[in-house]
């Protein structure tokens, strides 16, 4: 990413992936500096997919938050985004192609966590104070999760996934104060 003083915006952005064995190396994932696609359409426009994820503009970085999943079932990226994207999903694949693969039903206004279960690729979001669920493979809005504890509202940025117990941990707020709860799906 640099910042382009004449016209006052910040473009060429790039996701890079970083090889935790060796903090020095990283290779490429998507993004481009191509002069006459980055800055196209805004800090918020994505190429047109499915296209190639290497030569492929991708958005501003905060665009993705913390919704920036490795889905190991299917060896690809899966990115959800926030701000900016009317949540779409993406799916990323080294070497490959980037491509929108589902539509949420609603914005993604705190964490989100995907999930692959028996095959299925899953996407929790918390949206709104409840815990929503969305089916990425057939695109379908599967709707809020039951919720027995009403004046309790998710929170934060991350939610994480605990395999041993099936459950989705999250930041709440509970009557004004904050903590840490478990639902187990």
């Amino acid at each position: 990413m640099k910042y382009n003083s004449i016209d006052l915006h910040y473009e060429d952005f790039m996701l890079k992936i970083h090889d935790v064995t060796d903090g020095y190396r990283q290779s490429h994932l998507a993004g481009t500096n191509d002069v006459t696609e980055t800055f196209n359409g805004g800090n918020w426009s994505m190429c047109a997919t499915p296209a190639l994820a290497a030569t492929c503009k991708v958005l501003y970085y905060s665009g993705w938050y913390m919704n920036t999943f490795w889905d190991q079932a299917n060896g690809r990226w899966i990115l959800a985004a926030t701000e900016g994207m009317e949540r779409r999903v993406y799916s990323m694949v080294p070497g490959g192609n980037v491509e929108q693969i589902s539509y949420l039903a609603r914005n993604i206004d705190n964490g989100a966590i995907h999930i692959n279960q028996a095959g299925v690729d899953y996407l929790y979001y918390c949206t709104g104070g409840r815990i929503y669920k969305h089916n990425l493979d057939s695109n379908t809005d599967l709707g809020v999760m039951p919720w027995p504890v009403t004046n309790m509202s998710c929170r934060g940025m991350t939610l994480d996934y605990d395999p041993t117990n099936n459950s989705i941990i999250f930041p709440f707020e509970q009557n004004g104060l904050m903590g840490v709860a478990e639902y187990f799906l």
